[in-house]
């Protein structure tokens, strides 16, 4: 449930079709320590995340990114040390006659909305300069299925929330660079705006479904989507989320419509990780669904 590998087939690298979460803190239960030489291993199933359906030659490698690396988990589980890479040699193996015949999480996140779903990024037609082309104040209204009364009010006013401060940052996003520096390090403005520009469209024209926990809610887990979706699964810490704050409402609706709109990974959790990120990994943290969302709380 994390894109944590590069998988390839005959040589073309394979897009990733997991689900994307918003995780939780992890507190002291979710470490695992490992000793000087020791060696931990997990399986899990690859073609979850991954379509190998197809014959052909495959590789997987490990290629992602570790937060917590040095400090004491058991007495100090807020103490991070520096977000490193990590990755592996590739294992190649193949597949003759076709492979898994199970659906990946994707398609089952997708197959449970019921709705058929077009990758509709790239779509900005603003020019710089002149931000806000679109006449609408609000975006489509979203729906909104299950979830007590006060829980879908609270969704819909922290979507149009989430509508209404990005376009208040693109009507003037010059004026917000020292804070663009802050969550996106070096990126340009422009680099930034046109991607939230691009969230902006999408939002004036078509329908977000939200629906309470999804059939993929995890414990520690606030929501989850797939990429360039229109669907949203939103999770028990979501439901026990805050109006105001870190990681409210709003900001998480904001790192989901990132992953589900222009296509976010997830590549550091938290504001430690994405300040660190911004600092030395400005490349990372202009893709990362987390950095967006701090960014629009903050605005």
């Amino acid at each position: 449930m994390s894109n944590c590998l590069t998988v390839t087939r005959n040589g073309k690298k394979l897009e990733y079709d997991g689900i994307y979460m918003k995780r939780g803190v992890p507190g002291p239960d979710e470490f695992l320590t490992v000793a000087a030489g020791q060696t931990l291993s997990s399986t899990f199933q690859v073609s979850d995340a991954f379509d190998m359906t197809k014959a052909g030659e495959y590789s997987v490698a490990v290629d992602t990114y570790l937060e917590y690396v040095v400090g004491s988990a058991t007495s100090k589980p807020d103490i991070k040390g520096k977000i490193r890479h990590l990755s592996s040699p590739a294992v190649s193996f193949q597949i003759v006659r076709g492979g898994s015949s199970e659906e990946t999480l994707g398609q089952k996140a997708r197959f449970h909305d019921g709705r058929k779903e077009t990758k509709q990024n790239g779509i900005f037609d603003g020019t710089f300069g002149d931000w806000v082309s679109r006449k609408s104040v609000l975006p489509k209204t979203p729906v909104i299925k299950g979830g007590s009364q006060t829980l879908q009010t609270n969704t819909k006013n922290a979507h149009d929330k989430a509508y209404k401060t990005i376009k208040s940052f693109l009507a003037a996003p010059q004026a917000k660079k020292l804070l663009v520096f802050t969550w996106f390090g070096i990126n340009p403005v422009e680099t930034v705006a046109t991607k939230f520009q691009t969230m902006i469209d999408v939002l004036g024209k078509d329908t977000i479904m939200y629906t309470f926990d999804g059939p993929s809610c995890k414990k520690g887990t606030y929501a989850y989507t797939t990429k360039y979706s229109r669907s949203i699964f939103l999770c028990q810490l979501y439901k026990q989320a805050l109006l105001t704050g870190s990681d409210n409402k709003m900001g998480i609706l904001t790192h989901e419509l990132s992953h589900a709109l222009i296509g976010t990974d997830d590549r550091g959790y938290g504001q430690s990780a994405c300040l660190d990120l911004a600092k030395k990994s400005p490349g990372v943290a202009i893709n990362n669904a987390d950095n967006f969302e701090y960014f629009v709380e903050a605005l």
